[in-house]
């Protein structure tokens, strides 16, 4: 999908991708301190729950975008291509004799301005869709690639912490399932 470099995301759209990412952000954070030892068991579920329930709060805002503009495109895409039709039948009936120069002239406008208004809307839409997919629009790389990093190491010493005894194995396998979503997330 083509992402057109004059693209700039609606600001709901860019509130709700920097939020999404500061949840997962947060997750990982708390998860790392866990890890780390600096947060009790039971402090760690409850902010890490809290933190999840606002996350998934935006994961669905970002979905039901994505959704709709999955939606809107198709139905753009079908407009379109009536248009283009439209267009080159007219065009095809002046030229055989059928469609006089004046109706031509009355009609070929409104048939190109809906094909400009529905290309510049397809356009504006696939780099939304472009935007929502992406959460490297939204963070530095750098600041990935710590989370990434600090995911993959709270991820490695989970079982250890379960074997410690320093956290219970529920704890464990919803911090994995928690941090294997983060790192989808920042992997593209």
């Amino acid at each position: 999908q083509e992402t057109p470099t004059e693209f700039e995301p609606d600001p709901l759209v860019i509130e709700v991708m920097e939020k999404l990412v500061k949840s997962i952000s947060l997750r990982v954070r708390l998860a790392n301190l866990l890890r780390e030892g600096d947060v009790k068991e039971a402090t760690f579920t409850r902010l890490f729950e809290s933190y999840g329930a606002r996350g998934e709060r935006w994961m669905k805002r970002r979905n039901e975008m994505l959704e709709r503009n999955r939606y809107d495109l198709d139905e753009m895409e079908k407009a379109l291509t009536e248009a283009r039709m439209g267009l080159e039948e007219l065009e095809i009936r002046k030229a055989i004799g059928d469609v006089s120069e004046g109706e031509y002239q009355a009609k070929a406008p409104a048939f190109e301005w809906d094909i400009r208004l529905l290309d510049d809307e397809l356009r504006r839409r696939k780099g939304e869709i472009a935007y929502l997919m992406d959460l490297a629009q939204v963070i530095s790389a750098s600041e990935a690639q710590d989370l990434r990093e600090m995911a993959e190491s709270c991820n490695e010493d989970l079982d250890g912490l379960v074997e410690s005894g320093r956290i219970n194995s529920e704890t464990a396998a919803r911090v994995k399932a928690a941090l294997g979503d983060a790192l989808k997330g920042l992997n593209g």
